[in-house]
């Protein structure tokens, strides 16, 4: 357990770096409130990536584990477990989204957001040796709407919803999320492996 703990740390300070690059092309369109929860964002996205197993260079493989039955599981003594920690595991990005991207502080476009970034993940899976599941992807997407909420309620007073910049934000969030993907699936194991030569 705190061997991958340690891994989903690591995972989350080497992307890092990419912080570097996302500074030079959104920071200056970013309040200082808006980079701290980019950095937030980063972190959590790229341990994300590692909790749910994306695939990665060395590890790819094809053998699809599929289930497109919503709820059949229900009857597992873990089903309530595995689905809360569904739920929990997307809070963050509802909550984050919104306090970074106007565009966002619309509850369509975060569930949007929310749903598309599980579906993503559910298809790169099929690609590694994670199962792909509806439930998942339900769960994932309740996870994002409580997150939002969550923001809403705390900050909503103070949010500005800017029309103008909608497609500028879009672009923004796909280019983090974009960065974050490709260096999990190309450096990050090389990342940990020289993390851990000069730890260990």
């Amino acid at each position: 357990m705190i061997g991958y703990l340690t891994e989903c740390f690591f995972s989350g300070v080497c992307a890092l770096p990419v912080l570097l690059l996302l500074r030079l092309a959104f920071g200056k369109r970013l309040s200082g409130g808006g980079r701290f929860f980019l950095i937030l964002y980063v972190l959590y996205i790229s341990m994300m990536f590692n909790v749910v197993g994306l695939p990665a260079i060395p590890y790819l493989s094809w053998g699809p584990s599929l289930n497109l039955i919503p709820f059949s599981d229900f009857q597992d003594r873990r089903f309530f477990l595995l689905s809360g920690m569904n739920v929990l595991m997307f809070v963050p990005l509802g909550f984050l989204l919104p306090m970074i991207w106007g565009r966002f502080r619309s509850f369509g476009d975060t569930l949007a957001a929310g749903m598309l970034t599980s579906l993503s993940i559910e298809l790169l899976q099929l690609f590694s040796f994670r199962a792909t599941d509806v439930d998942d992807l339900i769960f994932n997407t309740i996870g994002a709407c409580l997150g939002f909420l969550a923001a809403k309620l705390l900050f909503g007073r103070r949010w500005r919803v800017s029309v103008r910049t909608g497609r500028q934000d879009l672009l923004s969030l796909l280019t983090v999320n974009g960065i974050v993907f490709f260096f999990h699936f190309f450096w990050r194991f090389q990342a940990l492996e020289l993390i851990y030569s000069l730890t260990h």
